[in-house]
């Protein structure tokens, strides 16, 4: 019937190489909350 077959679908390659800039972004921010006091 049906071959096997490997998923190659958005969700399988990891963000810092499909999109280089948002995974920037993202780990930035990200270390701006860990390392960085807000105070309101």
């Amino acid at each position: 019937m049906n071959a096997p077959h490997q998923d190659t679908g958005f969700f399988t390659e990891p963000l810092s190489s499909r999109d280089p800039e948002i995974f920037g972004s993202i780990r930035s921010e990200l270390g701006r909350q860990r390392d960085e006091i807000e105070l309101i």
